[in-house]
């Protein structure tokens, strides 16, 4: 338990079982589940956590309530890893009132059964819980069509739910207290591959929200860091940045292989680079898990794709990624494509279909190998690669 300004305290939870979060996306470095209570006249528990770390989450409420009775339930977001243990608190405390939005209120009766006791609230609509004030802002689809933000007035406090967000376990939960490396990894890597399908969305959404003007001294997301002081603008203008899909001068190359020959070309493309002083990383499908390659894909200007042929078409690897990719993730990048085509080709062709039908922005030669690279090979490798950083440059 932390205070996080005059009433209002973190009573989340930390989870370090949970191996892959919506059973896709590694958590090497675990996930954070937050809520929060408001000690006032009337008392408030603001969102829930997952069912697997909800003890630590009841003894808080317990502590923080001394005794009392628990008057509200306000739940932003009703994804399970935000409001498991609801079920826990009606039990304990089966007067408290669930606030929530409407298209909440159906999905309360279909997840946990819980029809009783329950309140939908307005867009603008407030509530005094004595010497704080709670009203709400609507923001569907941020990222389910139920979700929307809780502000309590007199504290400047923003609850933002999924917004502002990312994975990861830090030494404090104030994102002005880490310096982890991390830190700036792990929200960008929430962005791209959580939100990042409804990211216009949220970008519009950004827009409303930030267009009321509300005085927020701190944002309380729902997972990730809690931003305060000037953490505030760093966030949000980082949002802004990721929503509009605006990239930094940097390539990503990313590549399948099966035996090693496309993994050659990937490393000619990755030298050359290098030596041109460009700002390259570089990813084998096979050994990184896709969340983090989508999320330096996400930033970057020039993107290389490789991908041996695999039975005519595009290896499985690749497959995977380009799935993830179509959510979005290419908008503002040029892309590169590259690949073996062992004895069928159909690798660098099926890639090449995708971006045309996706209508992203291609560099205008592929390489496509047959077998192990050649001298002459490498020679089209290093143009490709000269043809990439150019890119960068436009």
């Amino acid at each position: 338990m932390k205070k996080i300004t005059d009433d209002i305290y973190w009573i989340g939870t930390k989870d370090t079982e949970t191996k892959l979060f919506e059973n896709m996306f590694e958590l090497p470095f675990g996930v954070m589940y937050h809520a929060f209570f408001i000690d006032d006249e009337k008392t408030a528990v603001i969102d829930c956590v997952k069912n697997i770390t909800e003890d630590g989450f009841i003894s808080a409420v317990q502590e923080r309530l001394n005794g009392r009775d628990l008057d509200y339930i306000v739940l932003n977001h009703m994804e399970p890893d935000h409001s498991l243990a609801v079920t826990r608190l009606v039990e304990l405390y089966p007067d408290a009132r669930i606030l929530c939005s409407a298209k909440a209120v159906p999905m309360l009766k279909n997840f946990y059964g819980i029809e009783e006791n329950v309140q939908a609230v307005k867009e603008g609509e407030t509530l005094s819980l004595g010497k704080n004030t709670l009203t709400w802002v609507m923001v569907p689809m941020v990222h389910w069509p139920e979700s929307m933000m809780t502000y309590a007035v007199e504290q400047k406090v923003l609850f933002s739910t999924d917004a502002f967000g990312g994975f990861g376990i830090f030494n404090s939960i104030f994102a002005d207290e880490v310096t982890s490396e991390h830190r700036e990894s792990e929200t960008v890597r929430y962005f791209a591959n959580i939100v990042g399908k409804v990211s216009s969305i949220i970008d519009k959404t950004l827009g409303r929200v930030l267009g009321m003007n509300l005085p927020i001294e701190v944002i309380c997301p729902s997972h990730g860091l809690i931003w305060r002081k000037e953490g505030v603008g760093k966030i949000v203008n980082e949002y802004i940045d990721l929503s509009q899909h605006r990239t930094k001068p940097k390539i990503t190359i990313a590549y399948s292989t099966m035996y090693g020959n496309n993994e050659q070309s990937a490393n000619i493309l990755f030298e050359e680079l290098k030596k041109n002083q460009v700002d390259v990383k570089m990813y084998n499908l096979s050994e990184t898990e896709k969340s983090f390659v989508i999320a330096d894909i996400w930033q970057s200007e020039v993107v290389l794709l490789g991908a041996p042929a695999y039975y005519g078409g595009v290896h499985p690897k690749m497959r995977e990624l380009l799935m993830k990719l179509e959510e979005g993730a290419l908008m503002n990048h040029t892309v590169g494509v590259f690949g073996n085509g062992a004895w069928s080709g159909g690798g660098v062709r099926g890639i090449e279909t995708f971006l045309k039908e996706n209508k992203v922005d291609m560099l205008e030669k592929s390489v496509e190998i047959m077998g192990r690279p050649t001298e002459e090979d490498r020679a089209a490798l290093i143009e490709l690669a000269k043809d990439a950083a150019a890119a960068l440059n436009h």
